[in-house]
């Protein structure tokens, strides 16, 4: 009997540390952003993991797929302030994402699959431009503190550089594949990517109907005024 004893204290002095170190594995895992805002149906999943529905105050984390369906839209607040938003149809991994303050390894890598989208960089682009890179299947596009929209498919994508959330900030992108590059420093001026086999087109100026169109499809419930001048997320 007192070795019966001895031996249950012992397996609860296990389980215990289990316990222990799966809190600890949980608290290591760091949100990486937060749903600001949800219309529709929007999910996230990493790997083999179930399926997680996203409403706003839900976590995101690095290695989750976000993506919405048909009726919906997504807006995502990273922990260095940088801001993401995804229309209706729209397919993105957060890829990679560090961010400590005054830390050089702070990056953020993200792979937009499909859709409209909406971002606004944060602190990293700030202070390390080079570690921010945003992926689509025909090319890349490199943040040097900017706000961008496009819209993007498998096979295509047309990318345009927006006015930055702060009036006078420098603000350009360089967007590139294996067939070309090309650097847009001028507001409102966008680069086509027609198939996966050609570079970025010369930089041209928006119109303004086009650029109404992508920011409708990203709006959410709150059904944002589409300004005519520097539109930035909320």
């Amino acid at each position: 009997m007192k070795e019966r004893g001895v031996l249950g204290r012992l397996w609860i002095g296990v389980a215990l540390l289990v316990a222990a170190a799966m809190t600890g594995i949980a608290h290591a895992e760091r949100t990486a952003a937060e749903v600001t805002e949800a219309s529709g149906e929007v999910h996230a999943q990493r790997g083999a993991e179930a399926r997680r529905a996203l409403e706003q105050g839900a976590a995101v984390y690095a290695g989750d797929r976000i993506t919405t369906a048909a009726d919906g839209s997504v807006e995502l607040r990273f922990s260095d302030n940088a801001r993401f938003a995804l229309g209706s149809n729209s397919e993105m991994n957060v890829g990679q994402y560090v961010y400590k303050p005054g830390d050089d390894a702070s990056v953020m890598q993200t792979d937009i699959l499909k859709g409209v989208f909406r971002f606004v960089s944060g602190l990293i682009a700030r202070h390390k431009p080079q570690a921010v890179k945003l992926n689509t299947p025909v090319a890349t596009i490199g943040i040097r503190g900017t706000h961008v929209i496009g819209e993007v498919t498998p096979t295509s994508a047309s990318i345009a550089l927006m006015e930055p959330g702060e009036a006078g900030k420098p603000t350009a992108i360089e967007v590139s594949n294996r067939y070309g590059s090309v650097v847009i420093d001028k507001p409102r001026y966008e680069t086509v990517i027609p198939d996966a086999h050609s570079p970025p087109s010369p930089p041209r100026l928006v119109q303004t109907q086009r650029i109404d169109t992508l920011l409708r499809q990203i709006q959410t419930t709150r059904r944002l005024i589409v300004p005519r001048t520097a539109p930035r997320l909320p």
